[in-house]
């Protein structure tokens, strides 16, 4: 038992890393619009959330800021929607087989008998279901606070520290 918990341990570890693994190039793509205005979609493995593509396009919304020297930015409008998929395992027939054969013979005659039986498990084909959630958020980036209470508005410098600690960067688990 002692042995099998590393691998459980990695393998948890492993699970939980992929969800929120980010790579702006990959995971959150932002399209100029012109006006200060960027599109940015975002999209998550499988094992990803909504809420995961959402800190996404927040986070690079807060990248981009940053960059280009705007400390607000305010979300103009946002959706979310997911790809969805299946694949199927085929089915497969496990078998085994036991037989036992006597022979006896004397001169030129021989006598056999025998029997056999064969047992096995049927596994059928399995569909699996997954979906990967998608966001599209349109920003418009600030160089001063809204001054309208109305108006959620978004400090770039708090929106980045906040999610740059939390999300993983890299690759991530298959290819995210």
């Amino acid at each position: 038992m002692t042995k099998t918990i590393p691998y459980i341990l990695a393998f948890a570890i492993a699970l939980s890393s992929c969800a929120k693994s980010y790579n702006a190039d990959r995971t959150a793509v932002a399209t100029p619009m012109g006006n200060q205005t960027y599109v940015i979609r975002t999209n998550s493995n499988a094992f990803g959330s909504f809420s995961d593509t959402r800190d996404f396009a927040l986070l690079r919304a807060a990248e981009i800021g940053r960059q280009h020297g705007h400390p607000y930015f305010v979300i103009l409008e946002s959706k979310d929607w997911s790809k969805k998929g299946s694949f199927t395992t085929p089915g497969q027939y496990q078998s085994q087989t036991h037989g036992s054969a006597t022979a006896w013979g004397t001169g030129n005659m021989v006598t056999a008998h025998g029997s056999s039986s064969t047992h096995g498990t049927y596994t059928p084909p399995q569909t699996h279901n997954f979906e990967k959630p998608r966001s599209e958020v349109f920003v418009r980036f600030l160089s001063k606070r809204p001054e309208d209470p109305n108006v959620m508005w978004f400090e770039t410098n708090k929106v980045f520290q906040e999610l740059n600690t939390r999300i993983r960067r890299g690759s991530g688990f298959m290819g995210f």
